[in-house]
């Protein structure tokens, strides 16, 4: 990709989240970047061409980042805790509404994230908790895959529709709410203080980092 490409996906992206997709046009974009519109098109054909764009961008990001976790010497449920805060607070920085703009507008880019989410439950979220299941860290009666469809897979569906019925709730509510407690109720009895622990951890190393 060249800079030239990067620096305006980059600068969309930045754009989209904080005025959402409705409330950004290309015009907006090239103002921004101090090109033309005509400039703008050469890149990218359409808005969502260029929303494409950003949200592959975005997921390479992502990727890049949940690696980072994964291959990483923690306990897997520290690593299932922080790459899930660090959803979160991409999402959080992000417009309410994208969600449902979305699904309505921009069929392609749904698609895009769908992948997403199959790759990150597949090949990132299963074989960490595959892991913590293992080490006796669940209950043995739960249905690994079942969890984590629902409470994972579509985590940023989860997040926008929490904060369309409370607006004003914070990013530690929302990890506590979808996230930590709905792991804390599948731990083992005599995991379940330890998982508290990590939960903790991760929400404190979050904004020290």
């Amino acid at each position: 990709m060249s800079d030239d490409k990067h620096n305006i996906l980059i600068t969309a992206i930045s754009l989209f989240k904080k005025y959402g997709l409705q409330g950004v046009t290309m015009n907006d974009v090239a103002q921004q970047l101090g090109i033309s519109k005509k400039t703008l098109y050469v890149y990218f054909s359409s808005k969502e061409a260029l929303l494409c764009g950003s949200v592959q961008l975005f997921i390479n990001q992502m990727n890049l980042t949940i690696e980072d976790i994964v291959t990483s010497h923690e306990h897997p449920i520290q690593k299932i805790l922080k790459i899930s805060i660090k959803l979160l607070a991409e999402f959080s920085s992000m417009d309410s509404v994208y969600f449902y703009t979305l699904n309505k507008t921009y069929p392609k880019v749904i698609q895009l994230i769908e992948s997403f989410r199959n790759e990150f439950i597949n090949t990132h979220l299963q074989p960490l908790f595959i892991a913590a299941y293992e080490q006796k860290c669940f209950s043995k009666d739960v249905d690994i895959d079942l969890f984590m469809k629902i409470r994972f897979l579509k985590i940023d569906q989860h997040y926008f529709e929490l904060k369309t019925v409370a607006p004003d709730i914070v990013l530690k509510e929302c990890f506590y709410h979808l996230v930590a407690y709905q792991l804390i109720g599948i731990c083992t009895s005599t995991f379940q203080n330890t998982c508290k622990e990590f939960i903790e951890e991760s929400y404190l190393n979050y904004y020290k980092n």
